[in-house]
């Protein structure tokens, strides 16, 4: 009966679960049994105790810096193991040595395995060995993840299986026609006779080497052609566009789909390895892979004029979503949809809200997203940040007419966003009561005041105000005022001084104990808040990282890069903390997902009682990758004599 249990029990360990029934057997058989009473020490640095691992079979133990050198010192100065967490002889952990003190925290119960029984599976089975080693992190993250789709997200019976193929099909594949090409020398004339002879809606240019050159659409003939009146026995090449939005034959369809949403295009020129042309694929091409795409709602929301077409279109995307999660997209790729779509939905509403002439105002005024709008991170609770720029104006009559036009185009979108279900408009990049539009001056005022009142939730505010891009109006107002934000921060080093302030302010939690999250202070929370506890502190230390080095995207990801490629984050690092981003994403979108299914509020509170050993033991990794990080943050900024 003991032997059935710890064999039950084992198999569901994290390591031990990529073993056979026969490995798992040879495991218990060699298991003994330790009891240790609550408050009791457990030796941690007796070299013949480091023969063996201990799997905590019920009770916990808190792991406290000793105060030796050594890798637990780099990634937190405490931690917290329960039921199925493992201790001991770990190079993850310790390389030679634990210089860490071991308390229990209630009476514990934990099985003991001889490292050697496992250092002999190692050589047989690769993930055990992984496990163990030194990048244990970022070698599981998938497992886990996979876990999370399955014990949540199954689809039914031959449920998204059409929807599957955008991960699982290369964009060669959607290529079923013969591509039709033609030199640069021809008349405009000419080419429209060749694609009316072919029936085709684009004609490819290639140069002498067979790389594509430029293309021609439908849609240019009719734009640039018919609508200008221009002869067309003039040259092709005045208004063919050049070949700039192709992609290697190789990557799959999912990839392509995005780009064509990012640049709001509908004809993608696919090439070899050797930049030469194999052929197009369209908008027409995606919806015969598969009916309801990200694509799909795309062109649809461009078109629609009627807002209850788009709360219907909106009332998708949770389906949408849903269906991506189950079938192994990556977080990041997930939000930049969601993200994506709530963008060009905001986008729409304006134009639907706006007179044809109210509408040449934006000739000059700039509409902002910002924080997770502007990063590209949004997930289903997101609100919708949003703000309207314009130039400094010399004469007060017309600044004051540009703001009641702004003011009335937000108090409609909002009354237009509850109408069909959209997030609300937020704008507070300085505390309560800042006004959602303002001048370039008035936005820079308010967001160092902002950054210089000391108040970490007013300085979290105004530092998310510097995650933006322009999504609708003058893009030459957007980075005039991105320019001047940017330069005002970098030139002082007050305001990046403050901006630190709340990326160090947040102490990760230590870890979980029966089912509840232990914080730092000791304290025991009944559930995580997955965004203020993980995401935020990774998201706000990158920030000012970047900021610092003029790195200009707002994309975490990009800016995670970028700091790499300037040796300001070491790889290692930077493997952990995208890793770490990535599995954070995906549980904070799941989690949403769940609730929405429940017909509950999406939060961003998780319950540590749903969740499994194993998204445990990354919580746990993730904990100490974000100490890591806010420790070479502050290590950065007393090198750059900020702090």
């Amino acid at each position: 009966m003991i032997l059935r249990e710890i064999i039950d029990f084992i198999n569901a360990v994290p390591p031990f679960r990529f073993l056979n029934e026969e490995q798992i057997n040879v495991i218990a058989q060699v298991v003994s049994v330790e009891f240790f009473h609550k408050g009791e020490k457990i030796p941690a640095n007796n070299p013949a105790l480091l023969k063996y691992i201990r799997v905590i079979r019920s009770g916990g133990v808190m792991i406290k810096n000793s105060g030796a050198c050594g890798v637990m010192d780099s990634l937190s100065p405490v931690a917290v193991l329960d039921c199925g967490q493992i201790f001991g002889f770990s190079p993850s952990e310790h390389g030679d040595g634990l210089d860490v003190d071991i308390e229990t925290m209630d009476d514990t119960i934990v099985y003991v395995i001889p490292m050697e029984k496992i250092s002999v599976m190692t050589n047989e089975v690769p993930a055990l060995r992984k496990f163990f080693s030194h990048a244990f992190f970022r070698n599981f993250p998938d497992q886990s993840t996979l876990e999370m789709y399955s014990k949540h997200f199954k689809p039914a019976d031959g449920e998204g299986d059409t929807d599957r193929l955008l991960f699982t099909t290369k964009i060669e594949d959607l290529i079923h026609r013969k591509v039709i090409t033609s030199g640069t020398g021809i008349s405009i004339r000419k080419a429209s006779e060749i694609m009316s002879d072919n029936n085709i809606s684009s004609l490819i240019f290639e140069d002498e080497m067979g790389s594509p050159a430029g293309i021609i659409t439908l849609r240019d003939l009719r734009d640039k052609v018919l609508a200008t009146g221009i002869d067309p026995g003039r040259q092709v090449t005045e208004i063919m566009s050049p070949a700039a939005y192709t992609v290697n034959s190789s990557i799959m369809t999912f990839d392509a789909l995005l780009m064509m949403m990012s640049h709001n295009i509908h004809h993608l020129i696919v090439v070899d390895n050797e930049n030469r042309l194999k052929g197009v694929v369209t908008n027409s091409d995606f919806m015969v892979l598969q009916g309801i795409s990200p694509i799909s709602i795309v062109k649809t929301i461009e078109i629609e004029n009627s807002l209850d077409s788009l709360a219907a279109i909106y009332g998708k995307t949770v389906k949408i979503i849903s269906t991506l999660t189950g079938t192994g997209v990556s977080a990041r790729h997930i939000a930049g949809i969601i993200t994506n779509i709530n963008e060009r939905i905001a986008r729409r509403t304006i134009n639907i809200i706006l007179k044809d002439d109210e509408k040449k105002i934006f000739s000059t005024l700039s509409c902002l997203s910002f924080g997770s709008s502007g990063r590209s991170e949004q997930v289903f609770n997101s609100a919708w940040n949003q703000a309207l720029v314009y130039p400094d104006q010399a004469d007060g009559r017309i600044e004051s007419e540009l703001r009641e036009f702004c003011m009335k185009l937000i108090r409609n979108q909002e009354d237009v966003n509850v109408k069909i279900g959209f997030p609300p408009v937020e704008s507070n990049p300085s505390g309560a009561g800042a006004l959602p539009a303002g001048s370039i001056s008035e936005w820079i005022g308010l967001i160092s005041s902002g950054l210089l009142s000391g108040d970490p939730e007013k300085i979290t505010s105004a530092s998310r105000f510097l995650d933006l891009k322009n999504f609708y109006g003058s893009e030459e107002t957007s980075t005039l005022f991105k320019n001047k934000i940017h330069d005002r921060i970098a030139s002082e080093k007050k305001y990046l001084a403050a901006m630190t302030l709340p990326a160090l302010s947040v102490n990760p939690p230590i870890g979980f104990y029966n089912d509840r999250v232990v914080m730092s202070s000791g304290e025991h929370k009944g559930e995580l808040h997955i965004s203020r506890s993980c995401i935020y502190p990774i998201v706000d230390s990158i920030r000012v990282m970047a900021l610092f080095s003029k790195i200009e995207t707002p994309s975490t990801i990009g800016r995670i890069y970028l700091l790499s490629e300037k040796n300001i984050i070491l790889p290692d690092l930077r493997d952990d903390i995208l890793n770490g981003f990535e599995f954070l994403l995906n549980l904070r979108i799941m989690n949403q997902l769940r609730k929405k299914e429940r017909k509950a509020a999406p939060d961003d509170l998780i319950d540590p009682g749903l969740l499994s050993i194993l998204e445990k033991k990354f919580m746990n990794d993730i904990f100490r990758i974000i100490s890591r990080l806010q420790a070479e943050l502050t290590k950065f900024m007393k090198d750059a004599g900020i702090l």
